[in-house]
């Protein structure tokens, strides 16, 4: 099997021997789910969630598994950060983005956290 840098199944063999705790597993775990719910409501691909791509509604989508991740879960901005395969600085500043972009009445992160949090996530969303 050719070593790819996500796994999108949700078993014991997701980067386990890079994962130091589980911390950070649960961001990891966390971050796939988010990920695929999106993909479900907005055709945006974890992989392109996940990947380095900045078009259209792909940084959006990025920062609000961000502050999903940041906000009811409360993970640390470094768990965050290596459940993404970002910086943590990088994950700050998105969340911020997110945050700000959520206040507004009718913005597409506002709508797609009503989407996503329609059922799943209903007992943690704001």
């Amino acid at each position: 099997m050719p070593k790819t840098k996500w796994n999108w199944t949700i078993d014991r063999k997701i980067r386990v021997d890079r994962l130091g705790s589980f911390e950070d597993f649960k961001a990891q775990w966390l971050s796939h789910r988010l990920c695929l719910d999106i993909w479900l409501v907005t055709g945006i691909t974890p992989l392109d969630i996940m990947g380095s791509g900045r078009t259209k509604n792909i940084p959006r989508a990025r920062a609000l598994v961000c502050w999903l991740l940041r906000e009811p879960f409360d993970f640390t901005f470094e768990a965050i950060a290596r459940a993404i395969g970002r910086d943590h600085s990088t994950v700050i500043a998105a969340c911020h983005r997110a945050e700000r972009a959520i206040e507004i009445p009718g913005s597409w992160e506002r709508l797609l956290l009503t989407d996503i949090c329609a059922e799943p996530w209903r007992d943690i969303c704001p």
